[in-house]
């Protein structure tokens, strides 16, 4: 960073501004361009776009004294092309083309880029609005008409929310949105937007979350409103009437104070010519328009008159101020006179003085883009080398000081903390709920977005490509309306079940849009095993649940089976896939080596249910046996072992009697086996078995009595177990216990308080935990990592 120290303090006396200002510039890679306008971001952060040869226009950031690009989210030289940041308190929401026709809807928290929504088919630009009544809206812009490219397309106005994006059947041709951008809010309660009505002739309207309803029209059947903007208490715009027999165009200049609309006086008939920007200065609003006798210069309203506040550039030449911005008791602009090009120039109520010459001499700075952040104003900038630079100008910075070396003989260097990164949200309807499996040692997961029509869900798969941070970049796996289900990895391939009119298929993951291969079964799987290069799933065909293979080329009946096909479909213990089968003897473990099944314990003997076909993946491999849940005679749900070598199955019983005592997979880690387990006096709590001929007993009554916590998705990860449970006064969140003999923590309170973030679907990935998790927006996916 170049630091130009008391540059701007030798221009302002400190008493005029309380505290001397400071302009320093930050660099931005050379070859960027395209850096119009500064936009605030949440934790003082300073978004912007910029272009690049290499990836064309991406979001950019300015962080921590740095400028750096925020993420490719288009690789290539064609860019992402984003929209404009638009502040909504902790979150900035803008909007990116990450593919041909495809428009997605991003947050960003001032560290974290996340998936907002996805936008549907149709729609050529996103114009996202500030929040009102404590919704976000957005825009949605139809394509422009290429016969006449003029007029603005049909718009219409959606919301975001738990459920996704939703249309409200608001639809006109909207033009421009107009707001407070100092505070990000609409203007008088609302959201007013300019277009064309009807009848084609120019409107301004209100909205107030339901409908639209009309302020002002244009007095001329031709005329058009344009440049509305907030300054201070009113608010400002302009009408244009375009020319006609020769005639050059007419403007007239509006105010409203929201309830009201008065035209501007102060000009001759047809005399004002090109009004352009509006701000305010301690109450008084500012306009910069052109007069024949002063050129563009600026103005200020007086009652319903402009009055000239300065002629900058003397004479009929004109200054053309520009980008007002109202900052430290002061009007900042940029404008031009007759010894320089366009520069900043800094207006406090009595004189308009030069505050930096950027570009010596007569060459243009062209200082743009200004945006208040925190408590500095940022703009961007070109020196005399023709150089982009983003620049800020504020209070000092205190220094920053260098850590102190840790030495051999002094304490032991602190390892951070480990955190929990809200990285992707997933919008989804009640009942439908977000899937996420590890698949080629990367997260795949698949969110849903609300139909086009209005009348059903669409579900949409993606990978995790990589993490940058607590930056997670996604890629979408199919077009949007693809209808998947769920994953099915065939060897080094990736296929997608998904529904097509005709029928569940598997398509490859790579080209979605093919024929694919027929699934069977009246819905397709959610959940697959890889086992043998082949993907093991349960589906329902003609005779019931089944147990199949696919290959790439053909699906095969293997067994006729039972479990959940939302759950995995069993497990692989040494070269043997173990699953719940169901023959003559009812449902008991059964094996596929690849070439038969076969049952290999009736332990239930009889007509009876040997395995727990509520949850077929609990088999798990601990020194020569096998442990899963069943149902032997006379016990509810319990854990059994199986060894192989002596045909035997012995339960290992929680609860004696018909009740359930585990109520779930178990888990191996530290030679110790967990499992979600249940009594009459703990209720559902976690429990343990230190050893193959041990009892198991209980690990913690997070909820003392008979209440319980209620333990899910125990998962073994980084040298500990974490599981969901409830326990009151926090609700449903996430906790783990660090080693074998260690005690239980709260990883994190997602929902502070008694509600809950009901963390579920945990998947370990080398050093990070991944899992879904409820937010106030809808369910996120999470990376717990250090």
């Amino acid at each position: 960073m170049r630091a130009l120290v008391g540059l701007v303090a030798a221009l302002l006396p400190a008493g005029a501004t309380g505290a001397d200002l400071v302009l320093e510039s930050v660099e931005v890679d050379a070859t960027a361009h395209g850096l119009l306008r500064a936009h605030a971001c949440p934790r003082d952060v300073v978004c912007f776009h910029a272009t690049t040869p290499d990836a064309g226009p991406e979001p950019w950031v300015i962080r921590d004294g740095a400028a750096h690009m925020l993420a490719d989210l288009r690789p290539g030289p064609e860019g992402s092309n984003p929209s404009a940041f638009m502040l909504d308190g902790d979150v900035a929401w803008f909007s990116a083309t990450v593919a041909p026709g495809r428009t997605h809807l991003f947050r960003y928290d001032g560290e974290r880029l996340t998936l907002g929504a996805i936008v549907p088919d149709g729609v050529s630009e996103v114009l996202p609005l500030p929040r009102l009544g404590g919704d976000v809206y957005f825009v949605l812009r139809g394509p422009v008409d290429p016969k006449d490219p003029g007029r603005p397309p049909v718009a219409e106005i959606a919301r975001v929310g738990p459920a996704g994006l939703t249309r409200l059947g608001v639809r006109a041709r909207i033009r421009t949105f107009v707001h407070d951008s100092a505070e990000g809010r609409g203007f008088d309660g609302g959201l007013w937007l300019t277009g064309e009505g009807d009848d084609g002739r120019g409107t301004l309207w209100f909205f107030d979350g339901r409908g639209l309803s009309v302020v002002h029209q244009a007095s001329d059947p031709r005329g058009r409103l344009e440049r509305a903007q907030v300054a201070g208490p009113l608010l400002v715009f302009h009408e244009l009437i375009p020319s006609q027999s020769g005639q050059p165009p007419r403007f007239l200049v509006h105010v409203s104070d929201g309830r009201h609309v008065w035209p501007v006086q102060g000009f001759d008939e047809g005399e004002l010519r090109f009004p352009q920007e509006a701000a305010a200065l301690d109450g008084t609003v500012y306009i910069t328009a052109y007069r024949d006798d002063v050129g563009g210069e600026l103005f200020r309203l007086v009652d319903d008159r402009l009055e000239l506040v300065a002629d900058i550039h003397r004479g009929k030449a004109a200054s053309q101020p520009g980008h007002l911005t109202e900052y430290d008791g002061a009007l900042w602009f940029t404008a031009r006179d007759a010894q320089r090009g366009f520069e900043l120039r800094r207006f406090d109520g009595r004189g308009v003085r030069l505050v930096h010459d950027f570009c010596p001499g007569a060459c243009d700075g062209l200082p743009a883009g200004y945006r208040v952040v925190g408590d500095a104003m940022w703009f961007f900038a070109r020196d005399g080398a023709g150089t982009s630079r983003a620049w800020r100008l504020g209070p000092a910075r205190p220094p920053r000081r260098s850590p102190s070396p840790v030495t051999a003989s002094g304490p032991a260097p602190r390892r951070e903390p480990r955190r929990v990164h809200r990285a992707v949200d997933l919008f989804a309807p009640e009942g439908s709920p977000p899937a996420l499996v590890a698949v080629a040692g990367a997260p795949h997961f698949t969110s849903f977005a609300a139909a086009p029509s209005g009348d059903g869900w669409e579900l949409q798969p993606w990978r995790v490509e990589a993490r940058d941070s607590a930056l997670v970049h996604t890629r979408a796996l199919a077009p949007d309306r693809v209808g998947a289900a769920g994953f099915l990895p065939v060897g080094d391939a990736l296929w997608l079940a998904r529904t097509t009119p005709s029928g569940p298929r598997a398509v490859p993951a790579v080209a979605p849009e093919g024929d694919g291969v027929v699934l069977p079964g009246v819905a397709p799987p959610r959940r697959a095993a890889a086992f043998g290069g082949e993907a093991l799933f349960l589906a329902d065909d003609e005779r019931g649940r089944a147990l199949f293979a696919f290959d790439g080329r053909h699906v095969r009946r293997i067994s006729a089976a039972e479990g959940d096909p939302d759950a995995p479909p069993g497990a692989v213990v040494g070269d043997v896939f173990y699953f719940a089968g169901r023959d003559d003897v009812g449902v008991e473990l059964h094996a596929w080596d690849g070439r038969r099944a076969r049952r290999v314990v009736d332990l239930h003997p009889g007509p009876g249910d040997g395995m727990d076909g509520r949850g077929p993946a609990t088999i798990v491999g601990w020194g020569a046996d096998l442990w899963f849940v069943g149902t032997p005679p006379g016990e509810g749900a319990e854990l059994v072992r199986w060894s192989p070598s002596e045909g035997a199955a012995t339960p290992v019983v929680v609860r004696p009697g018909p009740a359930d005592g585990a109520l779930g997979p178990p888990v191996l880690a530290h030679d110790v086996l967990w499992f979600p387990g249940a009594t009459e006096a703990t209720g559902e709590e976690p429990f343990v078995v230190m050893s193959p001929d041990a009892v198991p007993r209980l690990l913690v009554d997070l909820n003392p009595g008979r209440r319980g916590s209620s333990p899910t998705d125990l998962t073994a990860h980084a040298g500990g177990v974490y599981f969901a449970a409830e326990v009151v006064g926090l609700g449903r969140e996430l906790f783990r216990v660090p080693g074998r003999e260690g005690e239980v923590e709260l990883v994190r309170d997602g929902a502070p308080g008694p509600d809950s973030s009901a963390p579920r679907g945990l998947v370990s990935l080398g050093e990070e935990l991944w899992f879904l998790a409820r937010t106030p927006e809808g369910v996120a996916l999470h990376v717990f990592s250090r």
